[in-house]
């Protein structure tokens, strides 16, 4: 609250953007069935607000919304994420507050929609609290240490979920390499999660390594690891206690555009393969990622990227202004809580040309759950387009496609979906979109395929201005 005073507030440079969105969206199968649909005509009037405020030794950022609608099961949907972020001993010790909300899926496996237009009873508002001090200190310029401690609640509007906390404690002590081609050091990581439920298995993972790294030169370094490790999953029995773990690694970096990184090792599971690319040019960016790891629901929940702050280029971007539309976190899996071996493959493609920005991205997702036979699947991929046509008219399309699979009893689905959008702005703040999407999926679980049209009309206007003592804009 020190950020607030008025000696820090006259301290901080401030920065506020405001944004109101007023429309309606009509949908002609508003329960997503198969067979009887009902249309239906929602109104919808979304404030947003983008603070930013950075003083000396303190930061605050704040991106926050909420969605009035009529019609729907969800009259008011809240929408944050906002850091706190103070520097309490200079150089040495810090204390940031996370905060986020957002809507997702509960189950990944059945057909959902968006909150704000669909009645489908498969969506909860997730809040998500983190406090997080942590600990940097240069031991006589030979080693960095940093002690990083992170405690997060997650709580969920839907009853029938279990809350849980989350405790993380990290901590890493390398060498500085300096002059010198070598450096070692030593990582440290646990994670326990506890649920509120009797029903629910907590589940603990933790490891230490011994790290050493190896610069051949300034393009190419190499580095491995030796460790144990110890997990508890509840029954399971494949975690185990003093496991043994390792990895060899080399990251290629030939220029400052492109960055190649490959790592190789062993751990309780098996074998892994982990592959990271990176590829920047003057109007395009390429991203290719391939990653092994242990994770679960609390995990995903704790990677939402809730109202982001840039784009697939990595630009800094405003989350409001292509309107209020949700776009849940598909890939959370909130009806299975169990810790699972996740192989992830992950792709993008971005051009930005003088009037046109055209995006490609792909991903694939196999878990493999330890406590049990269940395996599972989630894949999606689209494209999407924006094109200015003429100075006061632009255009954006995407193309979608999500897929399940639950191998154990092979039932699958897949949902299609298409959007086109025409704005025309209004003034200089201020703009008009009329959009038309289709949606078709289809499910091998009975009732749980549907087809859907929406049409959509939105004034957005937006106000730039600078808190302080009486706003200017």
């Amino acid at each position: 609250m020190l950020l607030f005073t008025p000696e820090v507030s006259r301290a901080a440079n401030w920065r506020l953007s405001e944004n109101l969105s007023v429309g309606g969206i009509y949908t002609d199968n508003v329960r997503l069935v198969e067979k009887r649909k009902e249309s239906s005509l929602i109104g919808m009037v979304t404030p947003s607000i983008l603070l930013h405020g950075e003083g000396r030794r303190a930061r605050f950022d704040l991106a926050a919304s909420l969605i009035f609608s009529t019609g729907n099961d969800n009259p008011v949907l809240p929408r944050y994420r906002a850091l706190l972020a103070n520097e309490l001993v200079k150089n040495s010790l810090f204390f940031d507050l996370i905060s986020r909300a957002g809507q997702g899926r509960i189950n990944p496996f059945a057909a959902a929609g968006s909150p704000v237009i669909n009645q489908t009873g498969n969506f909860t508002t997730t809040y998500v609290n983190t406090l997080n001090p942590y600990f940097v200190s240069r031991l006589n310029g030979f080693a960095d240490l940093r002690i990083d401690y992170r405690y997060s609640d997650f709580r969920f509007s839907d009853d029938t979920i279990d809350p849980r906390t989350q405790q993380t404690l990290r901590a890493d002590l390398f060498t500085n390499p300096g002059s010198s081609k070598i450096s070692w050091g030593l990582d440290g990581y646990s994670r326990k999660t506890e649920y509120n439920s009797d029903t629910q298995a907590d589940s603990t993972r933790s490891y230490v390594d011994a790290v050493l790294r190896y610069q051949l030169n300034r393009k190419l370094g190499v580095a491995g690891s030796v460790g144990t490790e110890s997990n508890t999953f509840g029954s399971n029995t494949r975690g185990g206690t003093g496991v043994s773990r390792w990895y060899l690694e080399a990251r290629w970096t030939p220029n400052s555009r492109n960055t190649f990184t490959v790592r190789h090792g062993g751990r309780f599971f098996g074998s892994y393969t982990n592959l990271n690319f990176y590829h920047r040019a003057r109007k395009s960016v390429f991203r290719l990622e391939y990653r092994t790891e242990l994770r679960d629901s609390s995990d995903n929940l704790s990677d939402q990227n809730i109202l982001p702050a840039t784009n697939l280029s990595g630009q800094p971007a405003n989350p409001f202004t292509n309107g209020p539309f949700v776009q849940p976190n598909d890939f959370v899996d909130l009806t299975n809580n169990r810790v699972y071996v996740q192989d992830r493959f992950r792709a993008f493609y971005t051009l930005t040309g003088k009037r046109t920005v055209l995006d490609l991205v792909g991903q694939y997702d196999t878990r493999d759950y330890l406590d049990s036979s269940r395996e599972t699947i989630f894949s999606r991929a689209w494209v999407g387009i924006q094109r200015g046509l003429t100075r006061r008219y632009s255009v954006r399309s995407r193309l979608s496609w999500y897929g399940t699979e639950e191998k154990d009893t092979n039932v699958t689905s897949d949902t299609w979906r298409f959007l086109l959008s025409l704005t025309r702005p209004v003034g200089r703040k201020s703009g008009l979109s009329l959009s038309y999407s289709y949606a078709d999926r289809k499910s091998d679980n009975p009732g749980d395929s549907y087809k859907e049209n929406r049409v959509a009309l939105f004034f957005n206007t937006n106000y730039q201005g600078i808190p302080g003592y009486g706003f200017r804009y």
